[in-house]
């Protein structure tokens, strides 16, 4: 029998709607594989054996990518190799789904509540980067559901004005950061001989470099309170820097410090070595510039001597357990591990601890069970303060000397400065104190 219009065109947009799903599972599968280089073993999982869901929203194009991407593969890794290990909780295996925000406070928003509330993931990966985590932890108030863990929301904001108790935070804050440049600056970096010197402070203007400044600044001034600070605001991933360099040149400080990142960093130190800033004053530089994906593209733009925070480097700190980390990444992704790959690494390892521990994926079991959760690993031991939620680890200084290609310039093992999370923090009291005055 022959089919009326009606019917003809209800079959013809049966077919388109089929397509648009065919197309639609097409690319996200090949959006997956393009950002891990990987096709996960965990797309497939038993019928008995339900996932446990992580939605991830990471800046993976734009200007923060070139830090962001190499984190989101370490996640990637350390849930592949728990998959292929059999799983958690009698063999439940890790299945992700992958959103990129670009950097964007307004995507970061849409993808994480898609996540939470329409994909109802268990675990939220998110808030690579202070704004974003802000935007991203709103989100998991308003949801009331799940767990997420922030990874670059470095402000202490979010530790404790805004602290909510299904948010946990394995990257760096604020004011460890500031009160460790100052320590380190100070105690012995380029200021340890200098009484009252002059610092250049320059960041982008977003909430990040002002959080930074404003711990950095006491804290400096009680190793040295006759030390003059000039500052300098651009904003976020200025490409012209010329005017503050000039600015700069001008004021003959003793130390430049920096807290540009990402895309920035490249265009920031090509600018200041076309200006000759160098020859007459050092550079510190802030937020993991010393990171591998850095130093692979602009190496040889940092003057030697300038000194760095970094979790790692490829030797180190050079155990068999970070051996073992940047083997199994080279061989999963073909390239190198980034400046935050390694707390974004250990951090899913102690997630998985917790789950185990909890025996559920209750946030009310798995909560408590995070906050008492400890792991050694290549970074020494790990575990979660429980005040503020926040993974305790470390972070090296030291100053940047010549090395071979593909990296340029590599960490002075001979001065390296450790500093542990727990040495340069605010204690349990100053945190609620601050959370009283909120």
């Amino acid at each position: 029998m022959e089919m009326g219009k009606t019917e003809r065109r209800n079959v013809k947009m049966g077919k388109r709607k089929a397509s648009v799903l065919i197309t639609s599972f097409v690319v996200a599968t090949f959006f997956v594989i393009a950002c891990t280089g990987w096709v996960s073993p965990s797309l497939v999982w038993a019928a008995d054996k339900p996932p446990i869901k992580v939605g991830i929203v990471f800046p993976i194009s734009g200007v923060m990518s070139t830090i962001a991407l190499p984190a989101y593969k370490a996640h990637v890794l350390a849930m592949s190799e728990i998959n292929e290990k059999g799983g958690l909780l009698g063999g439940r295996k890790f299945e992700w789904i992958v959103r990129d925000s670009m950097g964007k406070p307004e995507n970061e928003t849409r993808y994480c509540r898609e996540m939470l509330v329409s994909e109802k993931v268990d675990i939220l990966h998110a808030g690579f980067g202070s704004s974003l985590g802000l935007a991203a932890s709103a989100v998991v108030k308003e949801a009331g559901r799940g767990l997420a863990f922030l990874e670059g929301g470095k402000t202490s904001k979010l530790r404790n004005e805004k602290f909510d108790k299904r948010v946990f935070y394995c990257e760096q804050q604020d004011v460890s950061e500031a009160l460790g440049m100052a320590k380190a600056l100070c105690e012995v970096g380029p200021l340890k001989d200098i009484k009252n010197p002059k610092i250049y402070f320059l960041s982008w203007d977003y909430e990040y470099g002002r959080s930074l400044f404003r711990w950095f600044v006491p804290a400096l001034k009680k190793y040295r309170p006759g030390a003059q600070i000039l500052e300098s605001w651009t904003k976020v991933g200025e490409t012209d820097y010329s005017p503050y360099l000039s600015m700069i040149a001008s004021a003959k400080p003793d130390v430049v410090v920096t807290t540009i990142w990402g895309g920035g960093i490249p265009t920031f130190l090509k600018q200041a070595d076309i200006y000759g800033l160098w020859d007459i004053t050092k550079l510190f530089a802030s937020t993991e510039v010393a990171g591998v994906e850095y130093l692979g593209e602009v190496g040889e733009l940092f003057p030697v001597g300038t000194w760095v925070n970094v979790m790692e480097q490829p030797d180190v700190p050079g155990n068999a357990e970070q051996k073992k980390y940047w083997a199994n990444y080279r061989k999963m992704f073909n390239g190198d591990p980034g400046a935050f790959g390694a707390r974004n690494y250990v951090a899913t390892y102690l997630l998985a601890k917790a789950i185990e521990d909890a025996g559920t994926l209750d946030p009310e079991k798995l909560i408590p069970a995070l906050e008492n959760a400890q792991i050694n690993s290549f970074l020494g031991k790990v575990w979660m303060r429980k005040i503020n939620h926040q993974m305790q680890t470390g972070m090296y200084w030291g100053p940047l000397l010549k090395a071979a290609p593909p990296y340029y310039r590599t960490l002075d093992k001979a001065n390296l400065y450790w500093l542990p999370d727990s040495d340069v923090t605010f204690s349990d009291e100053e945190i609620m104190a601050i959370r009283g005055k909120k």
